[in-house]
């Protein structure tokens, strides 16, 4: 199983998203698609930039 971390390839803007799905094993279209959902309820970009902060680089 792979570390939770930050991702320096396959980024967009910090790695985020590359990091949940190579963790989790899930598509990082799908992790992306639901920070943009969260996002719009109101709470994804909290998230994102709170993983930003917390995760390590990779």
């Amino acid at each position: 199983m792979h570390k939770l971390r930050r991702r320096k390839y396959g980024k967009e803007v910090a790695g985020v998203c590359v990091g949940l799905a190579e963790y989790y094993d899930l598509p990082v279209r799908n992790v992306r698609f639901a920070f943009v959902f969260f996002s719009v309820a109101g709470f994804g970009a909290a998230i994102y930039i709170s993983l930003w902060i917390l995760l390590p680089k990779g």
